[in-house]
């Protein structure tokens, strides 16, 4: 009678902890599967430097796309162009004159605007 008792409580036990094992599995599977889509994470940074070790562009992939703010960067390291993209989706581009004040804004519909006061008018 002992061993026949301790059998049916140890099967619903493993059972039990079958389907927590299968459950811990099942969300690691989901946790790694959003991590990497096709085999590329889904968030990639991105750097490109010119020979002299300075860094020449900056930006983030999501999903294999352009995402965010991408930083444009001259020979000396000062910034001459930022973008905003969404989903590979260009939104808006601003430009910078060499002493670094924002020169010009392109919108999403490539309407450019002149920023005054950036002396290069």
């Amino acid at each position: 009678m002992g061993l026949k008792t301790i059998y049916l409580y140890q099967q619903p036990i493993l059972s039990r902890l079958a389907s927590i094992v299968r459950y811990t599995l099942l969300i690691c599977s989901l946790s790694i599967s959003l991590q990497c889509v096709a085999g590329e994470p889904l968030r990639k940074k991105h750097k490109t430097f010119y020979p002299n070790g300075k860094i020449k562009l900056k930006g983030q992939f999501k999903r294999g796309k352009k995402h965010g703010n991408w930083f444009y960067f001259n020979e000396k390291g000062m910034m001459v162009k930022r973008e905003r993209y969404k989903a590979g989706e260009l939104f808006t581009s601003y430009t910078y004159n060499d002493k670094g004040k924002l020169a010009t804004i392109i919108d999403k519909e490539g309407k450019i605007t002149n920023k005054p006061g950036c002396g290069c008018q």
